[in-house]
């Protein structure tokens, strides 16, 4: 994003995202802006893609070289974001920012939400061997007479 004389203060960039099968959300990504700039970037996020509600503001924006921000999404209240078919996360170009600005290698990632399928396979094996310890103990215990 070229910014040379802060025309693109208030621009934003809005990521449509899906979190279906996941939680714990978590976003990082790479960013920079010119050397001996300042800037800040402020995060929202939103259910419907209309009412965005305020995530996070960061001013800890390498300068020259590419620096690493994490987003930690779970932090929300009730973990809104989790699990759902779509979500949006909208980046602002905030005001004091006049300088180029790079973001690179932009990741959603998460803690699946769903077993594995070897989980399973331990769980109900785990069931079934407590099942057979209980009909056995109940097989031996003698009935009175």
């Amino acid at each position: 994003i070229m910014n040379p004389g802060s025309s693109e203060q208030g621009k934003y960039i809005t990521f449509s995202l899906s979190s279906a099968g996941y939680n714990t959300l978590s976003l990082t990504y790479a960013t920079r802006i010119s050397s001996g700039a300042t800037g800040t970037e402020t995060w929202t996020y939103s259910i419907d893609g209309t009412n965005f509600s305020s995530l996070a503001s960061i001013t800890s924006i390498a300068q020259g070289s590419f620096g690493h921000q994490i987003l930690n999404l779970s932090s929300l209240s009730g973990t809104a974001l989790d699990n759902k078919s779509a979500f949006y996360l909208r980046m602002t170009i905030g005001t004091g920012t006049s300088a180029s600005y790079a973001f690179d290698n932009i990741q959603l990632t998460g803690v699946s939400a769903i077993p594995e399928a070897s989980t399973w396979a331990m769980m109900m094996l785990g069931f079934a061997g407590l099942g057979a310890m209980t009909y056995r103990r109940r097989k031996s215990v003698p009935l009175a007479a």
